[in-house]
């Protein structure tokens, strides 16, 4: 089991994101990969845990 935690900030040019979108895709993507975790977004901060198989996670983080 590996778990990965981390913050960041967005780019995009007015500072927030479309939260909607990312949730949509990383619910997709993260039962593909058999990970699970929790992000929190207050727009333009991240915070998020990343939990799962090393050989997920791993690959997962990276692509974040």
């Amino acid at each position: 089991m590996r778990q990965v935690f981390y913050v960041s900030v967005s780019t995009a040019e007015d500072g927030f994101t479309d939260l909607e979108g990312i949730l949509e895709q990383s619910r997709h993507n993260n039962a593909l990969d058999g990970v699970t975790g929790l992000l929190w977004s207050d727009g333009r901060r991240f915070m998020q845990v990343l939990e799962g198989p090393e050989h997920s996670v791993r690959p997962t983080f990276a692509r974040i």
